[in-house]
């Protein structure tokens, strides 16, 4: 992404998937193994997006 804009100025860091299609998080029966993946993606994802671009940002000046 640096290499081909330049920088980075912003993050906008969002990440999100449903455990199933067809249940919610709320459904006694719903996979426990999916809602493991479920907060891997939406909480790590957004950790490791932030940790990777602090380095760009801390490395322009913005932090």
């Amino acid at each position: 992404m640096v290499a081909h804009f330049g920088g980075l100025d912003i993050l906008v860091n969002n990440a999100a998937i449903s455990p199933e299609q067809d249940r919610t998080v709320d459904d006694p029966d719903a996979d426990t193994a999916a809602l493991d993946r479920m907060h891997a993606t939406s909480y790590l994802g957004v950790i490791a997006v932030i940790r990777a671009a602090s380095r760009v940002l801390r490395a322009d000046g913005y932090a």
